[in-house]
């Protein structure tokens, strides 16, 4: 993707209770999160910025963890996983500005669920600080990741379209869950 402005990628560490953790991720007692924030606002861009780019390496990290890997396209009760690579043709298919990331990514190790990476699309509701305006990659797994995905985002940034945030915010649960989180719940 070509931008005029770099692309703003900020990072959370920790489970906020502001956005549901997906059933396939505490099924499996994932509870360690570390999300990717890319903020959709783009210098030069007047409608909001979905960095393909950004996603796809994000994708490739997280393949790199598992011996299969799935998508579910739009969570809901009917809705099954397939295979990564099914699902790649028909995004690469689509008009650039048809695309846009699945709800969630599965990796599997043997018969386990190793990684799940959830798109929390904040451009849609707006959302609150640090999420609002953006598209978040939540990693869930039982061990931390964050300092990887940092360091594969590092070296994927040769051409430094991303603007990599040098901190990352720590977040807790804090109050009871908001409006969003019952809500997903509810549709589970």
């Amino acid at each position: 993707m070509t931008h005029t402005g770099k692309t703003q990628v900020r990072f959370v560490s920790g489970i906020d209770g502001v956005f549901a953790r997906p059933v396939q991720a505490r099924d499996a007692a994932l509870t360690t999160r570390f999300a990717v924030i890319q903020d959709s606002h783009v210098e030069g861009h007047d409608d909001m910025v979905f960095d393909e780019g950004l996603w796809r390496s994000l994708v490739q990290f997280a393949s790199g963890l598992g011996e299969r890997v799935e998508v579910v396209p739009r969570t809901g009760r009917r809705v099954r996983p397939q295979p990564l690579a099914s699902w790649m043709e028909t995004f690469d298919a689509a008009a650039p500005g048809d695309r846009g990331p699945p709800d969630l990514l599965l990796v599997h190790a043997g018969n386990h669920l190793k990684v799940c990476m959830v798109t929390e699309a904040w451009t849609q509701v707006g959302g609150p600080a640090p999420y609002h305006d953006s598209y978040t990659y939540a990693f869930f797994s039982a061990q931390e990741l964050g300092r990887d995905i940092v360091a594969h985002l590092e070296r994927c940034n040769g051409d430094g379209c991303w603007d990599l945030s040098s901190e990352i915010i720590t977040v807790s649960p804090g109050k009871a869950p908001g409006i969003i989180r019952r809500v997903l719940d509810w549709l589970r």
